[in-house]
């Protein structure tokens, strides 16, 4: 990862550090923030995870042949150091539009800025 700039789309492995009902430990995560902002020190991913409840604001992947859903609801912006194992880009999937799509609406973004 070292000099690699991440894209918006890219899987890791990632440690996340969180209290209560956030996540922490080794995960994976999606890159979301728009590949110009990647340049900076941070990126914004969303978690990824085996054993969460299924809602419709979690889109569902198929990440290494085990169900995987998308916490939108846990986005969050980490430093880039904690990217380690690159894995895949799901950019320009189905799977990416409804992750994409489920930020605008938990954000209510489309509201604001439409």
């Amino acid at each position: 990862m070292p000099g690699e700039i991440p894209r918006q789309g890219d899987i890791y492995r990632v440690s996340l550090d969180g209290t209560g009902h956030v996540l922490r430990g080794p995960h994976y995560a999606v890159v979301v923030s728009d590949d110009p902002f990647n340049y900076l020190s941070t990126v914004v991913v969303v978690p990824l995870s085996t054993g969460a409840k299924p809602a419709s604001f979690r889109p569902e992947l198929l990440l290494h042949g085990k169900k995987t859903l998308a916490l939108t609801d846990q986005i969050r912006a980490i430093d880039k150091r904690r990217l380690k194992e690159f894995q895949e880009n799901v950019a320009g999937t189905s799977f990416f539009l409804a992750l994409m799509n489920a930020l605008v609406d938990l954000l209510a973004l489309s509201e604001h800025f439409s």
